[in-house]
């Protein structure tokens, strides 16, 4: 998968705006089944939805978060998928519904309880779905309704799973996850805080809910100038030398794939 750094829900059951995100700077865009649509209103979003992607302009493909694992049927051959509410039971369930027939799909698995933390942690073995790229993601919202717990402004009863997230991605061999919404639209300056964490545990990009909140996740999520010239300087330096000191900062090897992954990065977005 690519670096994206910004993804934008939309209601599945307003189609206007569903085609006005797709035309956002958002990288990826989310067209929702789930909690974005009132549960009177599901069976006519999927309808609009079809009829959507049947009739999408441009070559951007949407990503659908379903609300029930049936929504698979109700789009054909569509290859991005989000399932929430990820947990060993959900994904045995997933994984025997996408045996056959085959195709090559992309999932988003959204942790978003204490029973998926739970598993995602003791599971052996990845949520492989034969060899399909897998991606993680957290859900704050109903993850905090699951426990009982409360927000803060330092974001302390998010520690665990921002935490368990990267590591597990790291051990699977998973891209970075995706860090949850912000829900406080009046809050920019408490959404930037907080992207600015997800960004520092190891997170890729963050799931937005509003197109103002696009650009500070995209600048986040991007090597700053500064990031990008010290990297070129270290590539540079011990391509000459070997083990060096630059800017008084010894680099050896970790230094040296850090410096690696933010050119990486650069290319990428």
């Amino acid at each position: 998968m690519e670096h994206y750094r910004s993804w934008l829900f939309s209601p599945g059951d307003v189609p206007e705006r569903c085609l006005k995100a797709i035309q956002t700077h958002a990288d990826q865009v989310i067209w929702d089944l789930e909690d974005g649509v009132a549960a009177a209103r599901k069976d006519a979003a999927r309808d609009m939805l079809a009829h959507l992607l049947a009739e999408l302009p441009g070559p951007q493909i949407p990503w659908i978060r379903i609300n029930d694992l049936a929504d698979l049927a109700d789009f054909g051959p569509h290859p991005r998928w989000v399932v929430p509410k990820m947990d060993q039971k959900r994904f045995e369930q997933l994984r025997q519904r996408t045996l056959s027939p085959r195709q090559h799909r992309e999932w988003l698995f959204v942790i978003e309880s204490a029973r998926g933390l739970w598993d995602l942690a003791h599971s052996a073995t990845p949520w492989d779905l034969a060899g399909d790229p897998v991606r993680l993601a957290f859900g704050s919202l109903d993850y905090l309704n699951d426990l009982g717990a409360h927000t803060s402004p330092e974001e302390i009863e998010l520690l665990g799973p921002r935490t368990l997230l990267p590591w597990i991605s790291r051990a699977w061999n998973w891209p970075s996850p995706i860090d949850t919404v912000y829900p406080y639209l009046d809050n920019e300056a408490g959404f930037i805080l907080s992207t600015q964490r997800g960004r520092t545990m190891g997170f890729e990009g963050r799931m937005i809910i509003h197109p103002q909140q696009i650009a500070p996740a995209n600048q986040i999520f991007s090597p700053s100038e500064a990031e990008r010239q010290w990297a070129e300087q270290i590539i540079a330096q011990s391509a000459l030398i070997g083990a060096v000191r630059v800017h008084g900062e010894m680099v050896d090897r970790p230094v040296l794939e850090r410096a690696r992954r933010i050119l990486e990065t650069v290319r990428k977005i």
